[in-house]
């Protein structure tokens, strides 16, 4: 038997998409460390296990790193390719340059063609003047 879903919440949403809407093939499922909210097809979980899902970081014991891409920490985040440093799943679909590889969306690559001139450019998606 499969975890069940939550019941919705109109104050919940994805983490990535920024949408609330579950749908029966895609619902949103909730770290059971941090709890980020994500849907299954943005971040990549095909099936929602039985037990504990963790999200990436919290997998690996890394609760809340820093996002490369940007100054807000926490979230629904990839390592990148090294495993070294992590980026939020939105910097880098919306940050030109990386991109997600792998089964699942497992990893970001393209860290290094991120041009440092957008370094002081405002962020359409939280407004702050950081990051790529």
């Amino acid at each position: 038997m499969e975890k069940e879903a939550l019941a919705y919440d109109e104050r919940t949403v994805c983490d990535i998409c920024r949408r609330p809407e579950p749908e029966p093939d895609n619902q949103i499922v909730f770290c059971d460390v941090c709890n980020v909210g994500v849907h299954q097809t943005c971040y990549g979980v095909e099936h929602i296990p039985r037990g504990l899902w963790l999200c990436q970081p919290c997998s690996v014991g890394r609760v809340k790193p820093a996002c490369v891409l940007c100054p807000n920490r926490g979230g629904a985040m990839r390592c990148s390719s090294s495993m070294q440093r992590w980026v939020h799943v939105s910097c880098a679909l919306w940050v030109p340059g990386p991109f997600l590889v792998g089964k699942g969306h497992h990893f970001v690559c393209g860290l290094s063609s991120v041009p440092i001139a957008n370094r002081s450019l405002r962020c359409g998606f939280c407004g702050i003047c950081a990051g790529a």
